[in-house]
């Protein structure tokens, strides 16, 4: 039988739904597909990669944590990690990946209500953005 999930296992979900979305909406807005190799792609061809892994939750809905790659590039980047730091510094900065890095040791419980809140307006903006590239 199956366990039911938990309130706070299914705010994750959401979470990560939204979340995702928001990431890729951003990489069509920005490079019309892949951030990495340009290619245009569509919605549904893109997923969202992380840096820090999201086991992390003080940088898994970071969005300077993540980038909209297609599949190749994103299994690519995966299996290559130094090239992915390079990248990650091309694409957003030393600085920017120090501190994030820096988040991602960050101790003490996140506030799970306060992420959510601040990802369903960002939603709504990206949504009102790329209406026509959703579908």
């Amino acid at each position: 039988m199956k366990k039911k999930k938990t309130s706070r296992q299914l705010q994750v979900e959401r979470m990560d739904k939204m979340f995702s979305k928001i990431i890729r909406l951003r990489a069509l807005a920005r490079e019309g597909g892949c951030e990495y190799c340009l290619k245009p792609k569509t919605i549904t061809r893109l997923q969202c990669s992380h840096f820090v892994g999201r086991t992390n939750y003080h940088t898994r809905w970071d969005l300077m944590n993540c980038s909209g790659l297609d599949g190749h590039c994103h299994m690519y980047l995966e299996h290559n990690p130094h090239e992915h730091e390079a990248w990650m510094v091309k694409h957003i900065g030393s600085e920017a990946l120090e501190d994030l890095i820096i988040r991602s040791r960050s101790t003490g419980k996140v506030d799970l209500d306060k992420i959510e809140a601040f990802l369903k307006e960002s939603l709504k903006r990206w949504e009102g953005l790329c209406v026509e590239d959703i579908r």
